[in-house]
């Protein structure tokens, strides 16, 4: 414990009339308290108002209102300067206005000292360079701190305007409010990290509001591993809308590693891109953080990722109302080498993107579980939910929610060009809609696939639902376009164990292209055309599967286009009325099987004149009836009996969505299934 030293600019009473003779006079461990008053420095100097060298002191305003105790600069020196103290040292309960530097620190300059700032106020310096508030160089175990401190309006004329730190730096309980820098870090430029084990910056329970700078509004860290607990970033701006320069509206990251829990980041713009989170060369992992009303006046409206060693980890977070007012990723835009980009129980609401891309526009491996993708901006552009192009083999969406997306002729909520494997795990896609503007039977449904030449990883959709997913014209008449839930070109998709209902396209009311179908259940419906629940390419095979759909045209169930596999299914389908064709059709059957098609086991029920159209290959176990399948006989023979008592009991306990044995299509064969077929017997 040192002494006690006051200082009052007033009372002769107190030791010191000035804050730099105390200093003088102190030594390690005194304590200087400062009574309220107006401290400016030597007029005729450009000395700080007050310097310490050396010295592990506390200055105290003693007063609880830092607006009563002020250091002012007066626009024409710095307030505060600190060096060569490794601890110990504390500068608290002050406002220090109009401090200038023509360097570094218009307010405050940390020159290897580790100095804590409690409880000041700083407000409307400037610096030259680096730190218009506060300018930091720290070589400390323990680097300078920030706590509960007030920025307003300070500037920079490089990093920094309102702290420029190397080293480390920390904030705590801090608010930012209108600070700018010319180049990085309106709020705060952060330049690699303390020398202490604890090797990060730390910023918590912070606000950042209305920072502009050319890159990182708000925040910009530079080759530093930055920690954000509960920061809130409001209204800043990174470079200038109307000339398209700038990204990172509320953080710029270059060879960084963000590490962001909790906090809001609303409002916020880039001038190119990225109004939220600017991400080069760097690593950011986000949870808990509601992203809202951002903008990217190019691309990206939140968070847009580049450059190979880069990538983007976001779990828990939300997106709603933003923006790229020009290009792709209203929410999201990652860029070409960036390797991934992982989503966990993240929402998407009411973002808006002027080319595709809602949500997500990306050409790289995503991996999203538990996120849901609701109903986006409608307007004139395609893909409110996802864009992939040119992504490998790696992608998968699990437990995903894709709900009432609005597009125009190209898929309105998936769309995924020259990619590798794929997968879809136990998501739903309901309520989507596609209107058909000019691309007649080449407009897209709700996903679109075109898969990469050059690989042949799977394509796979399992224990998924689609419901009441639609491709139609302008005005709501018939439908159009091709494949209503699901299109694939360019290699064979896998669907299993997934429900397809009330799903509807000119051409594959539910699916259109190579698929292989088993244990699932397809409802469809086309209009004008053929394929009510699907229409699938030569090589197709459907097994297991209750398929049903109607149609105006052609084949109100599957339409095939090359030889194709049934086996083990239950078909059945109806033509709607009146028709919408140009004529009537000729061939009112329920399929179309090309030469080379194999049927087996299965059941044609609830057709018209015909059940199959074509030169197909009958390997046995067939039933036909014109009238409505009895879904307790299992094998169609006309009769509930032992036959198919034996078939449920064959299957017993088994998962097997849309086979014969599961009579109630529950996905499971057990005791209900028994039970309904006893209740038919005989």
């Amino acid at each position: 414990m040192g002494d006690v030293i006051t200082v009052d600019d007033d009372d002769p009473g107190a030791d010191f009339a000035t804050i730099q003779e105390a200093v003088d006079a102190a030594v390690d461990g005194d304590r200087i308290e400062v009574w309220p008053g107006y401290y400016f420095g030597d007029l005729q100097t450009p000395d700080p108002v007050v310097k310490v060298d050396g010295k592990s002191i506390e200055i105290v305003a003693v007063n609880l209102d830092p607006t009563l105790t002020v250091i002012a600069g007066q626009g024409a020196r710095r307030c505060v300067e600190w060096s060569n103290t490794p601890g110990d040292c504390k500068l608290v309960g002050f406002t220090l206005d109009s401090g200038y530097a023509a360097a570094s620190g218009g307010g405050l300059l940390i020159d290897a000292a580790a100095v804590q700032v409690q409880e000041c106020v700083f407000q409307f310096c400037v610096a030259g360079t680096i730190g218009g508030a506060i300018g930091s160089s720290s070589n400390t175990v323990i680097p300078p701190l920030a706590v509960d401190c007030t920025f307003v309006s300070n500037a920079a004329g490089t990093v920094g305007g309102g702290i420029g730190a190397e080293g480390g730096f920390d904030l705590i309980g801090c608010d930012f409010d209108g600070g700018t820098a010319a180049i990085s870090g309106g709020g705060a430029y952060l330049l690699g990290n303390p020398a202490g084990k604890a090797n990060y910056n730390i910023v918590s329970d912070c606000e950042f509001r209305g920072c502009e700078a050319l890159y990182g509004g708000g925040i910009f860290g530079q080759v530093a591993d930055l920690r954000l607990l509960d920061v809130d970033l409001l209204a800043c701006i990174a470079g200038d809308s109307f000339d398209l320069t700038g990204w990172g509206g509320g953080i710029g990251l270059l060879s960084s590693r963000l590490e962001m829990t909790g906090g809001l980041v609303s409002g916020c713009e880039g001038g190119l891109s990225s109004g939220a989170i600017d991400v080069e060369q760097s690593v950011a992992v986000v949870s808990g953080v509601s992203f809202s009303g951002c903008t990217g006046w190019q691309d990206a409206g939140a968070i847009y990722a580049l450059g190979s060693t880069s990538s983007v980890s976001l779990t828990d977070c939300s997106f709603s109302d933003c923006t790229a007012a020009e290009g792709g990723g209203g929410a999201i835009l990652c860029e070409d080498l960036v390797p991934s980009l992982s989503l966990l129980r993240c929402s998407f609401d009411g973002n808006l993107a002027f080319d595709a891309g809602y949500c997500v526009s990306s050409p790289n491996v995503v991996i999203a579980e538990d996120c849901d993708f609701n109903a986006q901006v409608v307007f004139d552009a395609p893909v409110q939910h996802v864009y992939l192009s040119g992504v490998g083999t790696g992608s998968r969406f699990e437990n995903c929610r894709f709900v009432d997306a609005e597009g125009l002729d190209l898929a309105c909520s998936f769309r995924a060009i020259d990619i590798g494997g794929l997968e879809f795990v136990d998501c739903d896609f309901v309520g989507n809609r596609t209107v058909d503007v000019g691309g007649g039977v080449d407009t897209e449904g709700t996903i679109y696939i075109s898969a990469s030449l050059d690989d042949d990883s799977p394509i796979t959709f399992s224990g998924c639902r689609f419901i009441d997913n639609r491709i139609c014209c302008a005005f709501e008449q018939n439908e159009s376009g091709t494949g209503g839930a699901i299109r694939v070109d360019g290699r064979a998709a896998a669907v299993s164990n997934c429900i397809f209902e009330l799903n509807s396209a000119a051409f594959g009311g539910a699916v259109y292209g190579e698929f292989g179908i088993s244990n699932s259940i397809v409802d469809g419906a086309a209009s004008i055309g053929e394929g009510g629940a699907a229409w699938l390419a030569a090589g197709s095979s459907v097994v297991d599967s209750r398929i049903s759909g109607s149609a105006d045209c052609n084949y109100p169930s599957i339409s095939a286009q090359g030889p194709i596999l049934i086996e083990g299914c239950t078909i059945t389908g109806w033509f709607g009325l009146p028709f919408f064709c140009a004529e009537k059709p000729v061939d009112l059957a329920l399929c179309r099987l090309p030469l080379g098609s194999t049927v087996q086991d299965t059941r044609f029920c609830d057709y018209t004149e015909a059940a199959i159209d074509g030169d197909w290959i009958d390997l046995g176990g067939n039933s036909f009836n014109p009238d409505e399948c009895d879904a307790a006989d299992l094998n169609g023979d006309g009769v509930v009996n032992g036959a198919d008592l034996a078939l449920v009991l064959a299957a017993w306990g088994q998962p097997c969505l849309g086979c014969a044995a599961d009579v109630n299509q529950d996905g499971q064969v057990n005791g209900a299934d028994l039970a309904l077929v006893l209740a038919g017997w005989g």
